[in-house]
């Protein structure tokens, strides 16, 4: 049955007989200082962002194809994409909280043959004490814990119970709906709602939100009960009360973005909660995971969690009686105080997410970390581990993303790479790899989408094979190149000549090669990369002339090589190009009058080259461009006046053979300028 029965004809005593004046009006102190939600990091471009669950919480970012850089970091694709790992949409309703979930309750309470309480909107109505004590006494079998607030007149739980008991309407209540309006106005009372950004509906019992389903952030299911509530970013300040436990219907806790310090153990008794998003709070521990044992069937039960979100909080630690959530997939814990993983994680058999990036994790990676069979994706970025990938990493045969990027690992790059055939992003950048790339392995990874190995120590080429990864959207190989403290070369990083296969990577976004040592020239087929957004390889030993480049380039840096010839006209057709970098190189020749098409350019390199010829006039009219290095060429005629139109912020032209002074027209219009100006002022350094 869904509560007790009772006969037709036996009528329900009334439990709220009237009473004489009400107690005194008690009123709440000051809800403390209004604290706006807490900043955090936003990792920069070469940094892993943020990451996002398969429900609601903070979503992570998409794959990047690339990100507007400067020219002295520029852009690239971030390393970190979306997990794969997707959690079932939540039902819409959900079956509605019966008495039956409640043993020995009271029965609900009858409706009341005296006049109703005052409305809630009436400021001068007080509930009066034999209400008050009659609610207490249906609200302790629910939450026996609660028995010290409910005598405490100045707690959240006797607000709570002192606005419940004012609606018009309380006296038709049923149990469940009494304890489901209690829990969220205790809620309420204990994160300071007065202070919520939004609070629409909160404690309000008229129109519109006479009903709690109709509050901000509450969802219900079909028969009244709430099954999802989300506060995100909403200036929540204190700490989760116990009563939410009522809410035993609740399936999503979304609190992230907050200013939330404490979580009650009752959080984990919540027999349906599959979401809790406590990201980006002010939590320095978490409570214990409670075993439930029914004492009738001596049965136990735990709660049901599939997705955990704790990242960007202050924890230093995670209770070993976490890992006893044999349901969980999903556990972020990044950007915490985290010094170790945990041993006991390996018991979490069902996890497919796991991000701990961000933390202060040091020493090896333990082997229990192995034993997680449906692991998906692992993020350790930015700890300080050190040691070799061990062997026995294999057994996460299931791994799509692999991130370890920025630790202090060793050792060649493992040829066991070879063996998660499912592998779509590989990040091993800013470790200390030495040796070959395993070439023959890393050609098995036919999903492979990402390949980063950037800042380590290699001395590797680059195999024809990476022709065959045609998934391939980022590669990283870039600053290999490594000297000691006293200048010696202890690692040319990537050598050998860039093979003509890449032209077969049609999915290419991003392709970085620079600081290295690669020689020889860039093949023509560069030119069939149709989606290559950046190509940087400069200070290395490049050769030759520039071969025809991909139509929606953007960034190109090849400067510090020794290519030789002119420059193509064709350049002047990458109308998406925002940064052209060819200084100090062996180029002759003029300057194609067609650059002046680049109006996307910001940024233009042609110094420490032999280029001759007069600077085009049309280089005025580049809308973008905010600036122009010429210097140390052998440029000839008069400087154009027209670059007082381009939005120029830094302008260098000395060390070539011009005719005149800069004309006075640019050097009011220019911030910085080095040469001389026809001015009697001394220009800008």
């Amino acid at each position: 049955t869904d509560g007790p029965c009772f006969d037709d004809d036996v009528e329900l005593v009334n439990p709220f007989p009237e009473d004489v004046s009400p107690p005194p009006s008690t009123t709440r102190p000051s809800a403390g200082p209004t604290y706006s939600p807490s900043e955090f990091l936003t990792y920069m471009p070469t940094e892993m962002p943020s990451k996002t669950p398969s429900v609601s919480p903070t979503p992570r970012p998409s794959l990047s194809p690339v990100i507007p850089g400067t020219p002295t970091g520029s852009p690239q694709i971030s390393p970190s994409v979306a997990p794969s790992v997707t959690s079932t949409d939540l039902p819409s309703s959900s079956p509605t909280i019966s008495s039956s979930n409640f043993p020995s309750m009271p029965p609900s309470i009858a409706k009341s043959s005296v006049p109703s309480a005052s409305p809630t909107d009436d400021p001068t109505a007080e509930p009066t004490q034999s209400k008050l004590d009659a609610l207490k006494a249906v609200l302790l079998p629910l939450s026996p814990n609660s028995l010290e607030s409910l005598d405490d007149d100045d707690s959240d739980q006797y607000r709570a119970m002192e606005w419940l008991v004012k609606n018009e309407s309380f006296d038709s209540f049923s149990t469940e709906k009494i304890a489901q309006r209690w829990s969220l106005a205790t809620l309420y009372e204990s994160f300071y709602g007065k202070e919520w950004k939004e609070s629409a509906g909160w404690l309000r019992d008229r129109g519109e939100y006479s009903d709690e389903c109709s509050w901000q952030g509450i969802v219900c299911g079909d028969l009244g009960s709430v099954t999802r509530i989300e506060l995100k970013g909403n200036s929540l300040w204190g700490g989760l009360p116990p009563e939410i436990s009522l809410l035993d219907n609740l399936e999503y806790l979304g609190l992230s973005e907050n200013e939330i310090k404490e979580i009650p153990a009752e959080v984990f008794k919540l027999e349906r909660l599959k979401v809790l998003d406590l990201e980006k709070n002010l939590i320095e521990t978490l409570p214990e995971v409670i075993v439930t044992i029914d004492l009738s069937t001596m049965g136990t039960s735990i709660s049901p969690l599939e997705e955990l979100y704790l990242s960007y909080n202050k924890l230093d630690s995670i209770p070993s009686s976490l890992f006893q959530l044999s349901t969980l997939k999903v556990l972020w814990a990044s950007n915490n105080k985290l010094s170790e993983i945990p041993m006991g994680i390996g018991a979490l058999t069902s996890l497919e997410d796991l991000d701990l990036e961000g933390n202060r994790i040091a020493g090896s990676i333990p082997n229990s970390l192995f034993n997680l069979p449906k692991l998906r994706s692992l993020y350790l970025h930015d700890n300080m581990l050190t040691g070799q990938l061990a062997p026995s990493m294999t057994r996460l045969s299931k791994l799509e993303i692999l991130d370890l990027d920025s630790n202090s690992l060793s050792g060649a790059v493992s040829p066991r790479l070879g063996l998660f055939p499912q592998l779509t992003q590989l990040h091993l950048g800013k470790n200390e790899f030495e040796g070959q790339l395993p070439w023959n392995a890393l050609s098995r990874l036919s999903n492979l989408t990402v390949l980063d190995v950037s800042y380590n120590r290699l001395n590797s080429t680059i195999s024809t094979q990476i022709g065959g990864l045609s998934n391939l959207v980022s590669i990283r190989l870039d600053n290999n190149y490594h000297k000691n403290e006293n200048g010696k070369v202890t690692s040319f990083g990537i050598k050998g000549s860039i093979p003509s296969t890449i032209g077969l990577l049609h999915k290419l976004q991003e392709l970085r090669l620079d600081d290295n040592y690669v020689s020889g020239s860039i093949p023509n087929s560069m030119q069939f990369l149709q989606n290559l957004l950046t190509f940087r390889a400069e200070s290395n030993n490049l050769k030759g002339a520039i071969p025809p480049m991909p139509a929606n380039l953007q960034y190109l840096h090849l400067w510090s090589n020794y290519l030789t010839g002119t420059i193509s006209g064709q350049l002047g057709t990458l109308r998406q190009l925002q940064e052209l970098f060819l200084d100090d190189n062996d180029l002759t020749g003029t300057i194609p009058l067609q650059l002046g098409y680049l109006t996307s350019a910001s940024y233009i390199s042609f110094a420490q080259n032999q280029l001759r010829g007069p600077l085009p006039p049309s280089f005025g009219g580049l809308a973008s461009l905010k600036r122009l290095d010429l210097y140390d060429n052998k440029l000839t005629g008069a400087i154009p006046s027209q670059l007082a139109n381009a939005p120029l912020a830094k302008l260098k032209l000395e060390g070539n053979l011009f005719h005149g002074d800069i004309p006075q027209p640019v050097c009011d219009a220019v911030d910085s300028i080095s040469g001389d100006c026809a001015t009697t002022s001394s220009p800008t350094p």
